[in-house]
């Protein structure tokens, strides 16, 4: 990927705090469904899978506006996992970034909480930010890392 979409894509991208939660009730239930075969729970989680392996695709093509509906279906599929995916908090976060031009919302890891990825439209950036701001949201620095996690030994 050329550095200038790397450099759009984290201008574009929003990463929210929410605040740290307990959600392993929800997990349990999730993982429980899962290994009982349950065909609901089976299809979601091959809709999430597709949107992971789209994604990748979305990215090399430097596809902004399919990444964005990526993260809109993966968020719809994520969502009917359990009924606990979505609160109030993630309700009123998601409103915002609808209604200020994102074109890609997103709770990250397992749902419940904890943050939330957005991606906003071109030149929507500042005033969703601001959106969120002023709703008390507190948003994170995003920096894409190609590498990951590093360690060594001293």
């Amino acid at each position: 990927v050329e550095n200038n979409k790397i450099f759009e894509l984290e201008n574009q991208m929003i990463l929210v705090f929410l605040s740290s939660r307990s959600s392993s009730e929800m997990h349990r239930a999730v993982i429980e469904n899962y290994n009982k075969g349950n065909s609901s729970t089976l299809k979601l989680f091959d809709t999430i899978k597709s949107c992971a392996y789209e994604m990748k695709r979305a990215i090399q093509s430097d596809d902004l506006t399919y990444m964005g509906e990526l993260m809109n279906k993966n968020w719809e599929a994520q969502k009917q996992l359990h009924h606990l995916m979505v609160n109030p908090t993630i309700k009123k976060a998601e409103q915002i970034a609808t209604n200020n031009g994102a074109i890609g919302f997103k709770v990250n890891g397992a749902g419940g909480g904890g943050s939330v990825s957005i991606i906003a439209g071109i030149g929507k950036e500042y005033v969703l930010k601001q959106k969120l701001i002023e709703n008390d949201f507190q948003i994170l620095p995003v920096k894409l890392d190609f590498m990951g996690v590093q360690t060594w030994i001293a």
